[in-house]
């Protein structure tokens, strides 16, 4: 999966660390750099694009913004939606 924050950093080639039911329907998911390196720093608000393939969605980051060695979105399991 690679990564592209709003700033226009540059791309980021990221691994799935771990992926959790945190309620129905909505999996979190924490990325992390493959090679342990710390992750760009982020303020709450901030989004990125996840792109996989070619497809290129939007999520807003969560957690503790101080925790640099990993990203954690929440994804909503939203049938309606392109995927």
């Amino acid at each position: 999966m690679t990564t592209a924050r709003e700033e226009q950093e540059p791309c980021l080639d990221l691994l799935v660390h771990r992926m959790t039911w945190e309620a129905d329907g909505v999996l979190s998911v924490e990325l992390t750099h493959p090679e342990g390196k710390p992750l760009p720093a982020w303020e709450p608000g901030a989004h990125l694009d996840l792109v996989a393939g070619e497809h290129t969605r939007q999520y807003s980051l969560c957690g503790d913004p101080r925790d640099s060695g990993r990203y954690r979105i929440g994804v909503l399991n939203e049938p309606s939606s392109r995927g």
